[in-house]
């Protein structure tokens, strides 16, 4: 082998070698950009920052609001149990605030992944939305997770809901309620009311209110024709309105006296045009429920709120 071919081999060999390197150490690098190197069957993982779930868990389930509403929901008055979950694979401590409304109300220093807990109390938050924020921070990273929660009063009989349907300037009272064994309901045509005998074993609550236009334009009333009631002992039961009409036998429909329907009302006063300042008559919503319970808490639609009875 003449020694022209020696060098040229020796040449290709060290330009081999060089390549392998640089691709190697390509590799390590490109490995360690993205946070991670693989030692035998185990991942070393460098710079992850920590995580962060933020939960709101209201105590009201059972009875929602009729009235449209999203996400978390939660009476006024109610304790609102806020869980924070932190994980950190490098298992660094960790700074926790927590924010309601943008006001710090939960700090912890040096904090080890885990869940934290706090209860918040809606005693004296005002209706609508509230801005809940988590946030966890360590040497390297902070990041963070929200949640809404809505906070709606706790109604009662004589009290004066500002706003109806979405209505800021048509106020609504809750007046009086009732419980008996017959209900009215109207009108009919000809402008006439009925009464109805509730089934055996069962009774009707009445529940017994006014509209009034407080806005400096007429305005027309919201028909309540949904809604739930939760009972003492936990069963709920819709709005109550004659299946058939007039034609529902199984209530033994018959027309309402006068005195009737002044005691029991039977109107619900929707669909009503008032003036500026103007007051409707009396309205009500009918429920039929077991004999032997009692109403707890009312929600209707149109109203932002839950009503509770007794």
């Amino acid at each position: 082998m003449s020694s022209r071919s020696g060098i040229e081999r020796l040449k290709a060999e060290k330009a081999l070698l060089r390549n392998g390197v640089i691709v190697v150490l390509g590799t390590l690098f490109i490995s360690l950009m993205l946070g991670c190197v693989e030692e035998g069957t185990e991942s070393i993982v460098f710079n992850a920052p920590p995580t962060v779930k933020l939960e709101a868990l209201c105590p009201r389930p059972s009875l929602q609001p009729a009235w449209p509403l999203s996400g978390n929901v939660a009476c006024r008055g109610d304790v609102v149990t806020i869980k924070i979950t932190v994980a950190d694979t490098d298992n660094d401590k960790l700074d926790l605030d927590l924010k309601i409304d943008g006001h710090t109300v939960k700090h912890i220093n040096q904090a080890s992944p885990g869940t934290v807990i706090y209860h918040w109390s809606t005693s004296d938050a005002a209706d609508g939305i509230h801005l809940l924020n988590a946030t966890v921070s360590d040497a390297k990273a902070s990041v963070s997770d929200t949640v809404e929660v809505t906070v709606i009063p706790m109604l009662r009989i004589g009290d004066t809901i500002p706003s109806t349907a979405g209505k800021t300037n048509l106020s609504m009272t809750l007046l009086s309620s009732k419980e008996g064994k017959i209900a009215v309901y109207g009108t009919y045509s000809g402008g006439d009311y009925y009464t109805f005998t509730a089934k055996p074993g069962r009774k009707f609550f009445i529940l017994v209110y006014r509209f009034k236009n407080n806005w400096n334009r007429p305005q027309e009333t919201p028909y309540i024709s949904s809604g739930e009631v939760n009972t003492t002992k936990g069963f709920i039961f819709s709005v109550w309105s004659p299946p058939a009409g007039i034609w529902s036998e199984e209530y033994e429909p018959r027309q309402a006296t006068a005195q009737e329907i002044e005691e029991l009302v039977g109107d619900s006063q929707g669909y009503v045009e008032l003036w500026p300042g103007e007051e409707s008559k009396k309205g009500c919503v009918v429920f039929e429920i077991p004999e032997g319970e009692y109403p707890h808490e009312i929600s209707l639609y149109a109203v932002r709120g839950i009503i509770e009875i007794g």
